[in-house]
């Protein structure tokens, strides 16, 4: 073969290389930015549970997204999927519904206003950070399951178990009445290093024109077995 032919068939080669490379390039860079994509589009707007508040994900003006800076994520306790609460103190003994948020950014309540709903895209009870159970003060026919939430102290234990029977135990270290345009939501969903439970019913007066109570109770729980 002649050192000209070899030449050429060489430059061939090289463009080859570099053309697939390019598409492997390209490739990469796109599946990137779909990522990206979806990643946004997987961002929720926010919610509350049964706050006026909706600043949880959101900035302070409305469709504004708060920008999230990713972080390495560290194995930590494990948590449970909690289908029943127990309350002694107060006689609780029921099931537990998982609930998302509504439309409007709040955080869904449970259907059964003798149940408690807990947060499904939140934590799990007993992993780092705040997991939240929601249940309903009264209705029209009379008092409902957290009606006596306020009577529990620092000290009193909640018990939540899931299917399988595994328990989580915590215990009452505080609890908060927030107004319920409180924009404080970070103190009841946001991050903690303490596994803990947080319940919350509303109180106060009734506010014809909301059509709501004027105030939100949290209990806040942290696990001691």
């Amino acid at each position: 073969m002649r050192l000209s032919d070899k030449i050429v068939i060489l430059s061939l080669s090289f463009i080859i290389i570099v053309s697939f490379g390019q598409v492997g390039v390209n490739a990469y860079q796109t599946h990137a930015n779909a990522f990206s994509r979806a990643g946004d589009a997987h961002m929720i707007d926010g919610f509350s549970p049964r706050f006026k508040s909706m600043s949880l994900f959101q900035s302070d003006t409305l469709g504004e997204s708060r920008k999230v800076t990713l972080e390495p994520v560290y194995s930590g306790p494990v948590g449970i999927i909690p289908t029943h609460l127990s309350i002694d103190k107060i006689g609780v003994d029921t099931f537990i519904e998982q609930v998302g948020h509504t439309a409007n950014g709040q955080m869904g309540v449970p259907e059964n206003t003798d149940q408690v709903g807990w947060y499904k895209h939140g934590k799990k009870a007993g992993s780092q950070g705040q997991a939240v159970l929601a249940g309903h003060v009264n209705d029209r026919q009379g008092p409902s399951v957290f009606y006596r939430l306020d009577e529990l102290e620092k000290g009193d234990v909640i018990t939540v178990t899931d299917d399988a029977g595994e328990m989580r135990q915590f215990a009452v270290v505080s609890k908060t009445r927030y107004p319920y345009d409180t924009t404080a939501i970070d103190e009841v969903f946001g991050p903690t290093s303490k596994q803990r439970l947080n319940l919350i019913t509303c109180i106060g007066e009734f506010d014809q024109t909301a059509r709501t109570h004027s105030e939100r109770l949290v209990v806040f729980a942290e696990q001691i077995n």
